[in-house]
């Protein structure tokens, strides 16, 4: 990680998503299946009003931030996927928008789940720095577990549908999913974005559920992964509180961790 980002910036988000957790813990793991589900539907409530207080970042400056999101040294950056430095100036924009081995912004949750013409795009917690020709070939891709080893992004695997990312970032991929799911609800010009196990872009569901938490679990909370949300957060206005929090994702999808399983009484 770089040493250019040496402070955590103090949110009252993160304060109340403390307040939150302590509050429906007990309630989730330790009630009636209709309590659970009444506890779960207020923290996906209570969290989506935590990080919603956003600012619209404009085009030229997001390019800026999700490079000091992503720099390793005064002159790099890493890119996401192929986990590698590169020079930070080398975008691929404008007259060098198709040049090899430059970087562009990826979207996490591809545009076409519903992003697409909306504020959501513009998320600055959802993209990130990504080699432009390893971008186009993720395209709308879900995420989930392949085996055809990927001939440019050598710790990718893909199939024809699923792209499965390197071990690093297995688990910040879950935990934007995971943000943008409760982030967007139907408000805001968007539509209601969903996590599932049966991904449909028409009606803006993204996946595969069951294996974002799988890589949550197996993928802590890195150094990079706070720099990208410091960063994000100090010009976006808001934060990613499950990087923040991550065990708010086994109390919002019932899902163990220690067994690797979505939980159950």
């Amino acid at each position: 990680m770089s040493n250019l980002v040496k402070k955590t910036y103090a949110f009252p988000a993160i304060a109340a998503a403390i307040a939150t957790v302590s509050l429906l813990h007990s309630c989730v793991w330790h009630s009636s299946p209709h309590e659970q589900a009444a506890a779960r539907a207020e923290l996906r409530d209570r969290l989506h009003d935590q990080m919603s207080n956003q600012k619209t970042i404009s085009n030229r400056q997001s390019w800026d931030i999700i490079s000091s999101a992503a720099q390793t040294s005064n002159n790099t950056i890493q890119l996401f996927y192929r986990q590698i430095a590169i020079d930070k100036n080398h975008r691929a924009s404008g007259s060098d928008q198709n040049k090899s081995d430059y970087w562009n912004r990826e979207h996490i949750w591809p545009q076409s789940y519903g992003l697409r013409g909306t504020p959501a795009a513009r998320d600055l917690h959802n993209l990130v720095p990504a080699d432009r020709t390893v971008n186009t070939s993720r395209g709308n891709k879900v995420f989930d577990w392949a085996v055809e080893p990927h001939k440019e992004c050598l710790q990718c695997k893909v199939s024809r549908t699923s792209w499965e990312p390197p071990d690093a970032v297995k688990g910040d991929i879950a935990r934007t999913a995971f943000y943008m799911d409760v982030r967007y609800d139907g408000g805001d010009g968007t539509p209601d974005l969903s996590l599932s196990d049966a991904p449909h872009k028409d009606q803006a569901i993204f996946g595969h559920l069951n294996t974002l938490l799988q890589w949550h679990c197996i993928d802590p909370v890195s150094d990079e992964e706070r720099q990208h949300n410091d960063v994000v957060a100090q010009a976006q206005g808001n934060r990613n509180l499950f990087v923040d929090k991550p065990q708010l994702a086994e109390l919002l999808y019932a899902f163990d961790c220690s067994q690797g399983r979505y939980a159950s009484k």
